[in-house]
């Protein structure tokens, strides 16, 4: 039975600690509007759910939208700020969850496809908080689903990618997460999340702190590597 703990953890930003798909998705949706374009499907939705700002003006472009990629990227970005900023709901769990981090002394890295006008916003809510390291979308040439932005975060917190923990809500977000070779905890919010053998889906942050936290790592090395359990070693 493996005895690790995570390194560091990882934190994706829009929908796992804060509620803010919605915000995302009524601005997508106004874009749309003001270009007398016809409103995003479902279908849509998911494929804008954690992706990165480039993929969704791509998407945006593809549907008719007459701006410049940097155009839509701002506007969208600009409008999404300012909501933030009128309020926006905690996710379930996530505020404790971050305390209790804190309070273990244990490395954090806020991982985001957001640029950094919307992470400043949402860090003004996030209390006494801070993060270790930040990496917006502003920091990386490639957002997610790319493994950059996680590789990134590692890199400057001075850990491998195999001792973290990712905390992802998004299939772009646990693409990133499982590509740079994270230990991935899925809590799925506005897109549902199968299992999978690469993944921890967990409902809920609700009751889940650093031990607990401790624990469905370890518990995933095991499934992962029965052969290896305790005497797996730390990666180099």
């Amino acid at each position: 039975m493996s005895t690790r703990t995570p390194g560091a953890v990882l934190w994706d930003m829009d929908g796992t600690i804060v509620d803010t798909e919605p915000i995302w998705l009524a601005a997508q949706q106004g874009l749309m509007q003001r270009h007398d374009l016809p409103p995003l499907t479902p279908e849509h939705d998911e494929l804008l759910v954690g992706a990165s700002m480039e993929m969704s003006a791509d998407l945006f472009i593809s549907l008719g939208v007459p701006m410049s990629k940097r155009e839509i990227i701002d506007s969208i970005q600009f409008e999404v700020a300012d909501r933030i900023r009128e309020g926006v709901e905690w996710r379930p769990g996530a505020r404790e969850l971050l305390r209790d981090l804190s309070a273990n002394r244990v490395p954090t890295a806020l991982v985001t496809n957001s640029g950094l006008g919307i992470v400043q916003a949402v860090l003004e809510i996030l209390d006494d908080h801070t993060f270790d390291v930040i990496v917006s979308a502003d920091d990386v040439e490639h957002g997610k689903p790319h493994p950059e932005p996680f590789l990134t975060a590692a890199k400057q917190l001075g850990v491998d990618t195999r001792d973290t923990v990712a905390i992802e809500d998004s299939i772009n977000g646990l693409g990133s997460a499982v590509a740079a070779n994270c230990v991935v905890l899925a809590v799925p919010h506005a897109v549902a999340i199968a299992p999978r053998h690469d993944l921890i889906v967990h409902p809920t942050l609700q009751g889940v702190g650093w031990a607990e936290l401790s624990q469905l790592f370890a518990d995933h090395l095991d499934r992962r590597f029965p052969l290896e359990g305790a005497d797996r070693k730390p990666s180099a």
